[in-house]
């Protein structure tokens, strides 16, 4: 199990306890399940009751979204406490998803139970445990036969990057976190999507990947964008 630092956890509970609104779904989770592109062409018409985990869902923004989609949702997050807010947020969506508390290593489902599971700017959160393989087994695990995974994974350009701290080859602590949340939490990095490929391949089969290079008005929002199915 990913055990999550007791003083990140008040601060991940503290940052989505106050939030008074739940925020916008992910600009490329939308793109993603509703656009059309030469390398990416989902089946959005049979979306209806397939079964969809949003891990680490936060407020539950994705999963609004998704729900729309025709998705049956299901989600996890690092406490009971955000399970529970985040139940409350999409309650006024009239929205009732299958919410559990759950680690990157330990998400809390049956195997072999889900077609889509979206990781957004998530599986690479490490914990206290540094092995990033039992993350990519865990992931696999809860999932279908050629079942899609969909992630976001930071490039090291990425804000998050800067000033961290090299804990072991693939793995840095986090030092300058412009929100002062994600401090001292163990990232795992990748130096291109080959390294991406061979983390997965193990597991994932038919690799496609995008690319986000952003600047947000001081925020370097880079990313690879990676969809893989499951052996």
């Amino acid at each position: 199990m990913t055990i999550m630092n007791s003083k990140l956890q008040k601060k991940y509970n503290k940052t989505f306890l106050n939030q008074k609104n739940i925020a916008y779904p992910a600009e490329y989770v939308i793109r993603i399940f509703k656009g059309d592109y030469p390398k990416l062409k989902l089946s959005k018409n049979k979306f209806t009751n397939k079964k969809i985990c949003d891990v680490s869902c936060g407020d539950g923004r994705n999963l609004v979204f998704l729900n729309e989609c025709g998705f049956d949702i299901f989600g996890t997050e690092i406490s009971k406490e955000i399970v529970n807010k985040t139940k409350k947020n999409l309650s006024n969506f009239k929205i009732k998803p299958t919410l559990k508390v759950g680690t990157n290593s330990e998400i809390n489902f049956k195997d072999n139970f889900f077609d889509y599971v979206l990781s957004w700017n998530s599986i690479y959160y490490m914990g206290e445990n540094l092995d990033f393989n039992s993350h990519v087994e865990e992931h696999a695990r809860i999932m279908k036969k050629n079942g899609y995974l969909i992630m976001a994974i930071p490039k090291l350009a990425f804000h998050y990057f800067k000033g961290s701290k090299k804990v072991k080859p693939g793995y840095c602590m986090i030092k300058n976190d412009p929100l002062k949340i994600r401090n001292g939490q163990v990232l795992r990095y990748f130096k291109n999507t080959s390294e991406i490929k061979t983390a997965f391949s193990k597991k994932f089969k038919n690799f496609i990947f995008g690319s986000i290079e952003d600047d947000c008005f001081g925020y370097d929002y880079h990313w690879y964008l990676v969809i893989c199915q499951k052996k």
